[in-house]
């Protein structure tokens, strides 16, 4: 999934500094707001409704939800989603570092247009070379690097502990590059250098799937979609927060130290590296695991239940 993004984060700078480049810088604005259109009438045209159905021991019962019903019942799991998850430490430094690696990535592509246009002259047409060399170094190592990495650590076998270890090992490696990245670009004294500087902040991309493995350990499959969907919220609101936040830090800091943005997103890393050492931690995520397991009934006998997770089970 986010190598998937990454294609599209790859493609659309540069297509939209070639259209700044050849037309005009609104160009740009018409273009994405004529996409945006074309996705909403499709969604109201091909999805004017969904099918919802409910199955129980004895009967099926298929009813029509409107979009309205849906999007309530959306936020309805959403919000008893995010009371369970932050009921539980490691859960919640998790989506804590996700939500700073979110604010940090929406908030890089716009400064990051305006530190290299101030320093090095970039044009449109140039950031958008400069994110496709970014994002594909993100493909090859999503598509090619880690999953050859996991599959060499983890020799084919099935053991949680050693997957969860070395899944935490890359988390907190995926941290210290994208540290090390930020210092890089805020030291480079050239375009070139600064081009190659994403060779250490593109390794930055390990964080979000990481991220997603460990926290998926803390419900069955059946209810991960509902997980994600939480998460999802997140990361918009990162996005949201992320332009206005750094961009006042540059604002204020362009005319006296330029480089104080990047020095900003290395200590938000740096925070969310120190959580990933002290929180986040084999035994703690395993533990999640194994909360997941321990069914209680309602009598408060302490007795264990086996329950059969599908999807009208309680969530956590």
């Amino acid at each position: 999934m986010d190598a998937a993004m990454s294609v599209a984060i790859t493609l659309g700078p540069l297509i939209g500094g070639s259209l700044a480049n050849w037309l005009s810088f609104t160009a740009t604005f018409g273009t994405s707001l004529a996409i945006a259109i074309l996705l909403l009438l499709y969604l109201l045209i091909v999805f004017p409704s969904s099918e919802a159905v409910s199955v129980d021991s004895l009967a099926e019962d298929t009813t029509n939800t409107s979009i309205l019903s849906v999007f309530k019942q959306s936020v309805s799991s959403t919000a008893s989603t995010l009371h369970q998850i932050f009921k539980i430490p490691t859960a919640s430094a998790l989506i804590t570092i996700l939500a700073i690696f979110g604010f940090l990535l929406a908030g890089a592509q716009v400064f990051f247009l305006f530190y290299a246009s101030n320093q090095f002259g970039w044009t449109s047409l140039d950031f958008g070379q400069f994110a496709l060399i970014a994002a594909s170094q993100k493909i090859l190592w999503l598509s090619f690097l880690l999953p050859s990495f996991l599959r060499f650590v983890v020799g084919g076998g099935s053991n949680s502990d050693v997957k969860v270890a070395w899944e935490i090992f890359v988390l907190r490696t995926s941290l210290f590059f994208a540290i090390v990245g930020e210092i890089c670009y805020s030291l480079a004294p050239s375009s070139l250098l600064f081009v190659c500087s994403s060779f250490f902040a593109s390794m930055s991309c390990f964080t979000g799937p990481t991220v997603r493995s460990l926290l998926s350990t803390l419900v069955p499959p059946s209810h991960q979609g509902r997980l994600f969907g939480s998460i999802q919220l997140f990361e918009s609101l990162s996005a949201i927060f992320a332009t206005t936040g750094l961009n006042l830090v540059y604002q204020y800091t362009v005319h006296v130290v330029p480089q104080a943005v990047f020095w900003v997103m290395a200590a938000l890393l740096g925070f969310a590296l120190f959580l990933s050492i002290h929180v986040v931690r084999k035994e703690n995520v395993l533990a999640m695991d194994m909360a997941l397991h321990r069914v209680h009934d309602r009598d408060g006998r302490g007795e264990e239940v086996a329950v059969v997770h599908d999807e009208n089970t309680p969530l956590l």
